[in-house]
């Protein structure tokens, strides 16, 4: 095909034509949208706005938690507008009766039934500060107790066990407020002892028998350090996680016993004196169980 040659005139005609063409483009594009817009509208004006109310309320219930005897659930669902806690029989949960009745701030979107069967642990806090303080209730009798201290303080609870119904472990920043420390509490009394002081890790990880197994630092170049006590009570190192794998790499469990510690993918660490290696292409390795302690 022979290539094609143009004039000055032929040119300047062209180019013409080509600015015309597009504004009449954009000038039907305009009017599309537009049309658009009426027919989305309608002929009676604009459509009517989605009420915030069906995208930010809260649900008709929340944080379902069905007791360690499986005949009960406790719940949080709104009074008079305000979250609360609710319990209902599994048999007739249409009549469920509230357990608080706070009319300031909903309660903090974490339910906790102890072993028991009788008390069942929420959180509330004061003025959005989201420094939660744990009360307990007696679904019983309805009675209501605070299990941490307030005001400033936040906490959350660290463990419960079968082992001991009447009991947890609360953690709490009351003594410094750049650390956690861990509380052993009497859910029906109130009565609180020190487990575990803290001043230097992020965290603790305990097994069923409320035993402190594993205390966990963030070195400096974001590894994580899991240490465990020693014989002296000193902390010993357990396993260095490189950075790069500490988001499925931890501990998950203890056995019942408190003998072995199941823990996900604890790649390339050692491991209750031994390697639990990854795959080395990337892939997810097998869950780790083995001797601790």
């Amino acid at each position: 095909m022979a290539p094609m040659t143009f004039d000055r005139r032929q040119a300047i005609a062209a180019s013409t034509a080509g600015i015309c063409g597009l504004a009449g483009g954009a000038h039907g594009a305009w009017a599309q949208a537009a049309t658009s817009r009426t027919d989305r509208n309608g002929p009676n004006g604009p459509a009517a706005l989605i009420p915030r109310r069906l995208l930010f309320a809260d649900p008709a219930k929340s944080a379902v938690r069905i007791s360690p005897d499986g005949r009960r659930i406790a719940y949080l669902a709104p009074l008079d507008g305000v979250l609360n806690l609710w319990v209902a029989s599994l048999d007739d949960v249409g009549n469920a009766r509230a357990l608080t009745r706070v009319t300031d701030r909903s309660l903090g979107p974490w339910v906790q039934w102890l072993h028991n069967n009788r008390h069942v642990v929420f959180f509330r806090e004061q003025g959005g500060d989201e420094n939660w303080q744990a009360h307990r209730v007696d679904v019983e009798t309805g009675d209501i107790l605070a299990l941490t201290p307030a005001p400033g303080v936040r906490c959350y609870i660290h463990q419960t066990s079968h082992h001991f119904p009447d009991e947890l472990l609360i953690a709490h920043n009351e003594r410094d407020k750049r650390f956690f420390e861990i509380y052993r509490v009497n859910v029906a009394t109130g009565a609180s002892t020190l487990v575990q002081a803290n001043g230097r890790f992020a965290g603790f990880f305990t097994d069923p028998q409320f035993k402190v197994r594993f205390a966990v630092r963030y070195a400096d170049n974001s590894d994580h350090e899991y240490f465990q006590p020693g014989p002296g009570g000193q902390w010993e190192l357990f396993a260095r996680i490189d950075a790069s794998d500490t988001m499925t790499t931890h501990p998950i469990e203890f056995s019942d016993d408190g003998r072995e510690a199941l823990l996900a993918r604890f790649a390339r660490a050692r491991q209750g004196g031994r390697h639990c290696p990854g795959h080395g292409d990337g892939r997810d390795a097998p869950p780790c169980r083995g001797r601790a302690g």
